[in-house]
């Protein structure tokens, strides 16, 4: 009887210490699915993240890249989506599904220029994906790691309404305000 509560007792007491210790966690990943992958359709537009940090107070994501468009039609930036949640301007809430949940839905999604890439065109974009959701959905908890990285989909769409899916990824900077005294 004497093992058994003190079995209790240590895996208690180990659960509350790591609850005050590390209040963040990640839930366990397992599991593999089994779907088959849709059919890749060419893609004309080719992109190369070269900057990217995280504004903490400002809750946004900033990313510099380079984008080319190799296709016959201009493009417009239109959707950044990150584990779930969908950063969109104008044009991505055009193409939004209705049903998709309005709480992982954010609007905060801007570019430094909405013009469209032209084919053949090569340009340098600044991207803001900016909204609380970035804390909500504990997307930037990690931050205190040594080598941070972000990832997700970039949408973009032609003139024809083609919409093209690029995955985007690289090491993301925290930046902080500086407090003087």
């Amino acid at each position: 009887m004497g093992v058994a509560i003190l079995t209790c007792a240590l895996v208690w007491g180990g659960y509350r210490y790591t609850e005050s210790k590390h209040p963040y966690t990640i839930p366990i990943q397992a599991g593999e699915s089994k779907i088959e992958p849709l059919p890749i359709e060419p893609n004309p537009v080719a992109i190369k993240v070269t900057h990217a940090n995280y504004d903490v107070p400002g809750r946004a994501l900033r990313v510099t890249m380079d984008i080319t468009n190799n296709g016959d039609t201009a493009i417009n930036i239109g959707e950044f989506t990150t584990a779930g949640v969908r950063f969109v301007n104008a044009l991505g809430r055009e193409h939004l599904d209705p049903d998709y949940p309005r709480e992982l839905v954010a609007t905060g999604l801007t570019l430094d220029n909405d013009a469209a890439i032209e084919p053949g065109e090569t340009r340098e974009v600044k991207l803001e994906a900016k909204d609380a959701l970035w804390e909500v959905q504990r997307l930037m908890a990690l931050l205190g790691d040594p080598e941070s990285r972000f990832g997700g989909l970039l949408m973009t769409w032609d003139e024809e309404g083609n919409r093209y899916i690029n995955s985007i990824a690289g090491a993301v900077i925290q930046s902080l305000p500086d407090f003087k005294q």
